[in-house]
């Protein structure tokens, strides 16, 4: 009897797991991301759950895919996503670590929430981020770096962090890729702010 219950449990978290693949497969395209609104809320409570990495995976990028449709963003910044989704800046699954990223620049953030990414230690994971291997990543770390950039001990805490120089290489990358990133990402701001600030210690 014991197995038995094992194995329905066993049969339920892979049904979920594969109900959640199926609203990511539908979110990742746009002619369906409006109408998935209604499923907002459950895919940010799953963002939380704990021995479901696959669900969280497939929420996580479901959710990163709505934040791709303006209509959706204020649906997600009510339901809590903007949070959850910079608290997976801090995940071990360098997948989870890539739509976290994307999905916390769509929804955007501003220089109020400069502390709460540093004393969350969030703002490492967004300079790590900054030399992943796609370019889309890159360029959202960027723009967030760019937009909690605007406070002073953001920074310093940046230039102590060692930002400076995945954010020069980013924006003076000689590849196509990387400057088609620094272009459509703010990464200029952030550089800018940055190298005034070495300037003025010197």
């Amino acid at each position: 009897e014991a197995a038995g219950g094992a194995l329905d449990a066993s049969c339920d978290a892979a049904a979920r797991v594969a109900m959640v693949r199926v609203v990511a497969a539908f979110a990742a395209d746009a002619r369906y991301r409006d109408m998935l609104r209604i499923a907002i809320q459950p895919l940010v409570a799953m963002l939380t759950l704990k021995g479901a990495p696959a669900i969280v995976a497939h929420a996580a990028r479901a959710i990163t895919s709505l934040s791709n449709s303006e209509p959706n963003r204020d649906a997600l910044r009510e339901a809590g996503a903007q949070r959850k989704m910079a608290e997976l800046l801090l995940h071990s699954d360098g997948a989870i670590q890539a739509s976290a990223v994307q999905c916390v620049a769509n929804l955007g953030v501003d220089s109020s929430d400069s502390k709460a990414f540093m004393d969350a230690g969030w703002h490492l994971s967004l300079i790590q981020l900054l030399s992943a291997a796609s370019v889309d990543v890159q360029g959202a770390a960027a723009a967030v770096l760019g937009s909690l950039s605007a406070v002073p001990e953001f920074r310093v805490a940046l230039m102590a962090d060692g930002a400076l120089q995945p954010i020069l290489e980013l924006l003076q990358a000689s590849a196509l890729p990387a400057r088609t990133a620094a272009v459509r990402y703010p990464t200029a701001p952030l550089s800018h702010r940055i190298l005034a600030y070495v300037c003025r210690r010197q």
